[in-house]
């Protein structure tokens, strides 16, 4: 130790002398060390003397730290002479890292306070190294002590960010904060916490930035940081008591926010909603329940419609009757409930607003059966209405699903619906497995009522095939298509039929492969007509009477690859229907109707084509 660094050290040790005259001597001539060259690289290697005590080496990164403030940057409101040298700089910055991995907690964290003050100044510019390497540090697994200096470190200097700085440390940054809060088997909560605090800091900033910089590289490593977050045990209350004082006035206030940001909110709010304790959800409730409310009834932003639509959704799909009496008023809770649904089906919003009605009153029925019996009629008038004037063949879809659920909860009572649906305009398509089996067997369960409003409909059957040749454009314009016209219940058979056809042809063709290889995806399609669910074209009729072997082969082949959306996982994820085997109930449907009425059996029987005339005669 030469004589400047013995100066530095005797100068710390006399701050801390228990007599009064010494201390007071030491504390009469603050400015007398700081005038010493060198004086900051004493410093730095006073605290990096292990020997001493520890009392004393943690005095020294804390008066560095004023130091720092003081005597680093010459364009600093406070600073005072001498500046630092380049060189004593330099040595200052490696001490100051080597101590973020010390034994002792007081020094690393004293020694993150120093360095985040020379990064006020330095970083990133002139200390582009500092975010490697405490990246490193967090990475190295086997040195806990400084995964901890770096996290602390990383928590003082995020707080200080601006909007420049963020989107320079968040592609970096949080691929490793997800790595900590995912495995608490290896970091245990405190360093979880510490990683909390950063990513909160780093978040925090998102209102004060500007448009530029919010694009999808920032919430690409947010997202499933904060999912790893919710999943751990202790932290998903902190997420939410830290996120709530930004979440509530966001959602107050959503046409003031800058874009993107009202619709990070509520995605963070639904992803609470889904995996978070009840009564986390419960606090998060009482914050953003009218907020959400009122984004559908009163915006005119569809995007911002559709996230708190979906947010309403997977608040009543996850915790159903439970939730309405969180308010205290359970009744208020299902009025509003009920208004969001009004207001998504009115007729004079646009049908961009409407997309995600669907889902939403699905979830309504599902788990609300009992509130919203007697909505029924409203309901049925609403959506009826809605069908009307929409021309967006996937909100047609979603509508029809609704009625199609509601078919199966008037069991055993359809016929009470039957006045209703047949007045529904309905074409397009249906897809999706869930979907399929959901609007197929109320077709069935109509078919079974043998209502007679039925036989009072007529709809387009099938396509009468045209001698004159190959159709050109111009042809087609003189020549249009020409159709046969059927009674409902005939369309409603030969769609059962087609149903059974599409699926047989799936397992046809993967019994012509080899046992080894893959079946190939099949998209079960099926098209709805005027005043119709479904309806589709068949080429192939079945060639034997099928076991029951074969119809849990037609089964699987039916669900082979279905792939789940946020839609699809609240819809089919949860409702009962979801189980139930197509074919199997398509089979008993068939073989009912067939054998309850003949006359009516054989009239429709002349009505469908060759085809279906020979699949039924099978069934």
């Amino acid at each position: 130790m030469d004589q400047d660094q013995q100066w530095t050290t005797n100068y710390l040790n006399a701050s801390l002398d228990p007599r009064q005259q010494t201390r007071t001597f030491d504390e009469a001539s603050p400015q007398q060390p700081s005038l010493q060259p060198g004086y900051g690289a004493d410093l730095a290697e006073a605290a990096a003397q292990k020997l001493d005590s520890l009392e004393s080496r943690l005095v020294a990164p804390v008066s560095l730290e004023q130091f720092i403030r003081k005597h680093w940057n010459e364009d600093e409101e406070g600073f005072e002479h001498s500046i630092v040298e380049s060189k004593e700089k330099e040595t200052v910055k490696g001490l100051l890292l080597a101590l973020l991995d010390d034994p002792s907690e007081k020094i690393r964290t004293a020694a993150s306070v120093a360095v985040s003050a020379i990064a006020l100044y330095d970083w990133p510019k002139d200390w582009p190294e500092l975010l490697p390497f405490l990246l490193d540090l967090i990475y190295d697994q086997s040195e806990l002590n400084g995964v901890h200096g770096a996290l602390v470190c990383l928590s003082l200097l995020s707080s200080d960010m601006d909007d420049e700085m963020v989107p320079q440390i968040v592609p970096y940054l949080f691929r490793f904060l997800h790595r900590i809060v995912s495995s608490s088997q290896i970091y245990g909560k405190s360093l979880m916490s510490e990683a909390l605090s950063v990513l909160y800091n780093c978040t925090s900033r998102i209102g004060a930035m500007s448009g530029v910089y919010k694009n999808a590289d920032f919430y690409q490593f947010t997202l499933p940081t904060v999912q790893a977050i919710i999943k751990v045990s202790g932290c998903t209350r902190s997420l939410v008591f830290k996120a709530s004082p930004y979440i509530e006035p966001i959602l107050n206030s959503p046409q003031q926010e800058r874009d993107g940001l009202v619709a990070g909110s509520l995605d963070l709010v639904t992803m609470l909603i889904k995996n978070a304790p009840v009564e986390v959800v419960k606090a998060l409730f009482q914050v953003s329940f009218h907020p959400v409310v009122i984004i559908v009834l009163q915006s005119t932003d569809y995007g911002k419609m559709k996230n708190a639509t979906q947010c309403l959704a997977a608040l009543v799909s996850v915790w159903k009757q439970d939730m309405l009496s969180w308010s205290g008023d359970p009744g208020s809770t299902m009025r509003s409930l009920l208004d969001v649904a009004w207001r998504l089906l009115d007729p004079e919003l646009e049908t961009s607003g409407s997309l995600f009605v669907g889902s939403y009153i699905l979830q309504l029925i599902l788990h609300l059966p009992s509130q919203m019996a007697q909505h029924i009629r409203d309901l049925v008038t609403a959506l009826v209405r809605r069908m009307q004037c929409s021309q967006i063949a996937g909100l047609k879809c979603s509508l029809l699903l609704i009625f199609a659920r509601l078919v199966h909860m008037s069991v055993p009572h359809v016929e009470q619906f039957v006045d209703l649906l047949v007045s529904i305009p309905a074409e397009g398509e249906i897809q999706g497995a869930y979907q399929i089996k959901v609007t197929t067997t109320a077709l069935a369960l109509l078919l079974l009522t043998r209502h007679v409003e039925l036989w009072n409909v007529n709809v387009k059957g099938h396509l009468i095939k045209s001698d004159t040749g190959i159709t050109t454009r111009s042809r087609a314009k003189t020549l249009p298509d020409q159709w046969t016209v059927v009674p409902l219940p005939a369309k409603i058979l030969a769609i059962l039929e087609d149903t059974l056809l599409e699926i047989q042809e799936q397992v046809d063709g993967d019994n012509e492969e080899d046992s080894d290889s893959d079946w190939d995806e099949a998209e079960s399609e099926v098209e709805s007509e005027d005043d119709d669910f479904l309806s589709s074209s068949a080429e192939s009729a079945l060639h034997v009477r099928p076991t029951y072997e074969y119809l849990d082969a037609m089964a699987k082949a039916f669900n082979e690859d279905q792939e789940d959306d946020f839609e699809d996982e609240l819809r089919s994820g949860v409702d009962p229907l979801n189980e139930i085997s197509l074919v199997n109930i398509l089979f008993e449907s068939l073989e009912k109707f067939s054998e309850g009425d003949e006359p009516c059996f054989e009239h429709l029987f002349q009505s469908i084509t060759m085809p279906h005339q020979e699949a039924m005669e099978l069934v």
